[in-house]
């Protein structure tokens, strides 16, 4: 008879006691099956929103299901431990722990495995978006763990810190900030973080089809789309993503930035299009944003980006970087004082590169 791994409640240092008492924690055993992810997530969703975490169950959901799933997969058909508790922190943030406890001794490693392939995702995941994290070992396996926190009051005004994965820390403790985020690992995190989403689409829409392939050339088997099915879901992520950025845009704009930040911001740069040849990052963005000037829709009624103007109260067609503000701004209110500054910045870049 297969042993039932108990979850092992470790003395996380973010977990103090809660002083109203209640019923603050939920155990369960999982068959250790494909199903096991779809049970978590059920639990999840119920207790925090009975505990009034709702904000808390999206990354929650995201980490426990790639934990589980790996836990399954680590010892296919043994039960796996899952428990689920809600704490305090020292610092009077509520928040979550939650422990995942299978019958493998195997430690999870966010490195790939093999050179050239993609390394595992629950490690980077949970790295990514935990507050706190670690991993437990006892006889016949482990315990792995996060803490998940909701943002401090007191630290909402400040700056946000740039995305990316944090390194492992001490639960309760706020990461130092590191400098600039790094491009590559960065990528790294959005692959890893959007696989989920993509065969969560094709499973929503219905008509894909997954197979069983090696995860690299003599590795382990793992379950992914047919590659047609896997193209056609990353695509329609690919535009969805797109969709956003451009509503982000919109915002910045708004919100008083110029398309030069915009561009800095997307990582623009210049010449990068072969059609874009020569264009600034500037006007890289505003292409990016309004679609590319060669196309029959923009060669008959023109490009432009809508967005409010906070200033004078006025739905602007802004038209990009081609005759400055006062024509490139249409809509603006005649005493608007943003477009005030903005033409009075402009004329002075203009003058000064006479």
């Amino acid at each position: 008879m297969k042993a039932t791994p108990e979850p092992h409640h470790h003395d996380h240092p973010a977990r103090q006691p809660d002083p109203d008492g209640g019923d603050r924690s939920f155990w369960t055993v999982l068959p250790g099956t494909a199903d096991s992810p779809r049970r978590a997530r059920t639990a999840i969703r119920h207790m925090l929103t009975v505990w009034d975490l709702a904000s808390l169950i999206p990354g929650t959901e995201l980490m426990a299901t790639e934990l589980i799933a790996k836990a399954a997969e680590s010892a296919p058909g043994y039960p796996i431990g899952f428990a689920i508790s809600q704490h305090t922190t020292p610092a009077g943030q509520p928040g979550i722990t939650c422990e995942i406890s299978d019958h493998s001794a195997q430690l999870p490693d966010a490195q790939p495995a093999h050179p050239g392939t993609e390394p595992a995702r629950a490690p980077a995941i949970v790295a990514a978006l935990a507050t706190g994290s670690g991993v437990a070992t006892w006889p016949g396996g482990k315990t792995a763990w996060f803490t998940l926190t909701t943002p401090d009051p007191a630290r909402a005004a400040e700056p946000e810190l740039q995305a990316g994965p944090r390194p492992q820390q001490q639960p309760g403790r706020t990461p130092p900030v590191t400098g600039q985020p790094d491009p590559d690992r960065q990528r790294y995190v959005a692959l890893t973080l959007t696989r989920r989403p993509l065969y969560g689409l094709a499973e929503d829409a219905g008509g894909h089809q997954f197979i069983a392939r090696p995860a690299y050339r003599g590795g382990p088997m793992v379950t992914d789309l047919v590659p047609l099915s896997g193209a056609d879901v990353s695509r329609q992520i690919e535009l969805a993503a797109r969709e956003h950025a451009r509503d982000y845009i919109r915002y910045a704009r708004e919100t008083g930035h110029t398309w030069h930040q915009i561009g800095t911001a997307l990582r623009l740069v210049p010449d990068s299009d072969a059609r874009q040849a020569g264009d600034t990052a500037a006007e890289a963005a505003f292409t990016y944003a309004a679609g590319h000037p060669g196309t029959e829709h923009a060669r008959r009624y023109g490009r432009s980006v809508a967005w409010h103007c906070g200033s004078c109260d006025r739905a602007i067609s802004d038209h990009g970087l081609r005759n400055g503000p006062a024509a490139d701004e249409r809509g603006h209110a005649g005493n608007c004082t943003r477009l005030a500054a903005t033409i009075a910045a402009w004329d002075t870049e203009w003058e000064a590169g006479q």
